[in-house]
């Protein structure tokens, strides 16, 4: 008959430290502000027929954006030429779609935008960070026009739920136009966009008689003797017949892709108000080839002022980035010699969608001891548009723990980990751009030791990535600090140590988990808990 052998068995960390009765969880973590924003950026200034670009930003920590929810963005009339821009050059991307309405006003002369988000198209245990780019045209800005206000306000509105959880606004100064007339002037009625401190016309793939080039010729009314406008075409680009620019009387029908129109009436300032068709007129005047056209108008008096039109088509598979910035350069010469000199610069645009994230794990999700090594990976990924390069990747490490080597990394794309002793930190560097639709990613490798830690105990680490300016925080990666068993045969009446008896470990059901355990020194420690199963220790 079997005996059941008097036994202690105590709940410790194999270092030997004995357990309270019950034990409350202490979370081990950096600080970091978790809260979703969304952010709101226009430009400095607005000029005339300039392309506004907003851009709005939502950002969030790793399972802050648990529920659906909305951006409404606060657009001043008066700063948009046609509303419907405001949703045709939309370009979104999951999580975001427009709803219905997506175009709204409100009483303080807004047009209202509405862009809502499906919490279940992003990723939980991710940092996730999305901008997209509201694109526009601005009306003309006339100089002394009491309707043209100073500055315009733009403000975003995150909605959780039916909540507002963030606002941002931004403010843009209106710049009006020169009013005095020139000898010669060109520029584009498209859209304009500042690059590397150039302002250029943003071409249209899809509509080249948008593409409209307006050339002002004499109208400070001046003689030019002999006057001959030449225009050089940019490369990639071909002469294309203009759509509507001005109201304009007459036969539209342009020659060689050109149209020309005499003025033919002025305001009390000087400023022409009316215009009729001349093309005809110039039609043997004309010359156009692959690189350019010219207009030999002859002799100009002060009654001779015109406005020189036509569109450029852009060649088929050009690119922002195939493309670049282009000049178009019109020369107004009188008896062979330059006079003035007009350039407009011109480019194509390229998407404004960008969504990132970033993900963290770690390679032990419990420890038996009190001290050790983890291993943590950090990936970050470029679901749409580019992780520029110079963007940090920073892990705050948890307290008892600290940097050891870098694992694993791309040496090429990503820097050695830089570890601040002080900040407790470790920063990595993107060095070059992360490409849409690839991702990178980190292992690095952390000393853990704290002899005070017990059982429960969590050691809890998460990084960032500054996403526009704001820092998104990454999942928790958490490693929980477990007990062990330790089986100790005492005499029941002395309470000295007994050793040589063998032991096995049965479970609930009398199966042998574990046979052939002896206690030699007097206890048998366990190297892994049991966890939920019940067990009994015989003596046979």
């Amino acid at each position: 008959m079997r005996k059941v052998v008097q036994i202690i068995i105590t709940s410790i960390l194999i270092f030997g430290m004995c357990l309270g009765g019950t034990t409350a969880v202490n979370q081990v973590h950096a600080k970091a502000g978790d809260d979703p924003g969304v952010t709101i950026t226009s430009p400095d200034t607005i000029s005339s027929r300039q392309q506004v670009e907003l851009k709005v930003t939502l950002s969030a920590s790793a399972g802050k954006l648990d529920q659906d929810g909305k951006i409404e963005i606060k657009i001043p009339k008066n700063s948009v030429a046609q509303k419907n821009d405001l949703t045709n050059n939309l370009i979104l991307g999951d999580p975001f779609y427009l709803l219905d309405p997506a175009l709204t006003e409100d009483s303080e002369g807004n047009y209202v935008l509405n862009v809502a988000y499906d919490h279940t198209k992003i990723e939980p245990n991710e940092a996730t960070g999305e901008t997209f780019t509201i694109k526009y045209q601005a009306p003309v800005y006339k100089e002394n026009d009491e309707n043209v206000p100073d500055n315009v306000k733009f403000q975003a509105d995150l909605s959780k739920g039916d909540k507002i959880v963030s606002q941002d606004t931004d403010q843009s100064k209106i710049q009006t136009d020169n009013s005095g007339l020139p000898l010669l002037s060109k520029f584009s009625t498209r859209p304009h966009k500042t690059v590397d401190g150039v302002s250029a016309a943003v071409m249209s793939m899809d509509n080249p008689a948008s593409n409209i080039f307006a050339i002002v010729v004499n109208y400070n009314q001046q003689n030019v003797k002999n006057a001959v406008l030449r225009d050089k075409t940019p490369e990639k680009t071909e002469l294309h017949d203009p759509g509507k620019y001005i109201p304009v009387s007459g036969d539209k029908t342009p020659v060689q892709h050109i149209q020309i129109a005499k003025v033919t009436d002025k305001n009390e300032t000087g400023n022409p108000i009316a215009w009729k068709f001349v093309t005809a007129d110039y039609a043997d005047k004309i010359t156009s080839d692959k690189n350019g056209f010219a207009i030999n108008f002859g002799d100009l008096t002060p009654k001779d002022s015109f406005v020189v039109m036509y569109a450029e088509e852009v060649e088929d598979g050009s690119t922002a980035d195939t493309f670049g910035v282009k000049m178009n350069t019109a020369t107004l010469e009188s008896n062979g010699s330059t006079l003035r000199t007009a350039t407009e610069p011109l480019m194509l645009d390229s998407s404004n969608y960008h969504f990132i994230t970033l993900s963290k794990k770690v390679s032990q999700s419990t420890i038996s001891t009190t001290k050790g090594t983890f291993i943590y990976s950090l990936t970050a990924k470029a679901k749409s548009g580019n992780i520029p390069a110079g963007t940090k990747i920073v892990d705050p490490l948890p307290d008892y723990t600290t940097f050891d080597h870098t694992v694993k990394r791309d040496n090429e794309a990503i820097s050695k980990g830089e570890y601040d002793a002080k900040s407790h930190t470790v920063t990595y560097t993107v060095l070059k751009d992360i490409i849409e639709g690839t991702n990178q990613t980190i292992d690095f490798q952390v000393d853990y030791s704290n002899p005070m830690a017990k059982q429960g105990d969590e050691v809890t680490n998460k990084a960032y990535i500054n996403y526009e300016g704001t820092n998104i925080y990454s999942n928790d990666a958490t490693t929980t600090l477990e007990g062990s068993a330790i089986l100790k045969k005492s005499d029941a009446r002395t309470k000295d140590p007994l050793a040589g008896a063998v032991f096995k470990v049965v479970d609930a059901s009398g199966k042998t988990v574990k046979k052939e355990l002896k206690t030699d020194g007097g206890r048998i420690g366990e190297v892994r808990p049991a966890g939920a199963r019940e067990i009994s220790i015989y003596r046979d």
